[in-house]
């Protein structure tokens, strides 16, 4: 075959020129001149394609990723590494050199390109509502026929919040919003419903009691088409507590240990412990 562009003849061309004239103006990628990626200012999470994610990797590994939805390799191209090179940042905009490397036919081939980056700092839905003090439950800590005394409010308190810190690695929506401490017992708000929920049945395995929910209706989402609900959900512990005395059936003893629906007594006719 004939080359058109040095008169060579070849067997085999490529876009119509021989493999020499080719592999002199090869170009190994096409890459737009500037890129946007959006961070929230507060949990760095990152929006791509319309979604917050909450990526635990390097903001080079964030501008690979972008890049790599914007970027056209050459169709012969193989085995291609690009690597990031910032040399210059202006406020909210880097600029970095691309390095490309890779096999055209079987040349290695080394190219670099100029890319700007633009940082655009937002806030993501998560952050936003918990900045605003939005919540979707409510955990009315009370106790039956008394109210609850300062040292089992003292270690609920601990006990929630052990639990929102490791919940909140997974789930940003594990807050409490508003802590509101009334005479009959506490009232936590909490930015989740299921994250409510959660919390309620951890604290009711440490204390035992009683679980009720009363889901409101508090307006609709017109963009959804769902309604929209808040949940208050009742904890009410027993009457009694550790080294109370009480009376059930034959029983009649001291409580030594209470976890979830589990009572542990100390049978003072028999001395002998027991679970009721």
């Amino acid at each position: 075959m004939f080359c058109p562009k040095c008169g060579k003849t070849e067997e085999k061309l490529f876009d119509n020129i021989c493999k020499s004239c080719f592999l002199e103006d090869v170009v190994l990628a096409e890459i737009p001149d500037q890129i946007e990626i959006t961070i929230c200012a507060h949990c760095e999470s990152r929006l791509e394609k319309g979604k917050w994610y909450n990526l635990e990797i390097s903001d080079e590994e964030v501008i690979l990723n972008t890049l790599n939805d914007h970027i056209t390799l050459n169709k012969y191209a193989q085995d291609v590494e690009i690597d990031l090179e910032m040399i210059l940042e202006r406020g909210s905009t880097l600029e970095f050199i691309v390095h490309i490397k890779g096999s055209v036919l079987g040349e290695l081939i080394e190219q670099d390109y100029k890319l700007n980056v633009k940082i655009n700092r937002n806030v993501c839905p998560e952050c936003s509502k918990y900045m605003s003090g939005y919540y979707e439950a409510v955990i009315q800590l009370r106790a039956d026929n008394r109210n609850p005394d300062q040292e089992e409010i003292n270690s609920i308190d601990m006990l929630i919040a052990d639990s929102i810190n490791k919940i909140s690695k997974k789930n940003k929506m594990a807050y409490i919003a508003e802590r509101a401490v009334l005479k009959e017992g506490v009232d936590y708000y909490v930015g989740s419903q299921k994250v409510a929920k959660r919390l309620s049945n951890i604290v009711k395995d440490h204390v035992g009691g009683v679980i009720k929910e009363s889901p409101r209706l508090m307006g609709r989402d017109k963009s959804a088409g769902k309604d929209l609900y808040r949940t208050w959900i009742s904890l009410r512990m027993p009457y009694f507590r550790v080294n109370d005395f009480i009376k059930y059936g034959n029983v009649l003893g001291q409580v030594t240990h209470i976890e979830g629906k589990r009572i542990s007594v100390h049978d003072l006719v028999s001395q002998n412990q027991t679970s009721i």
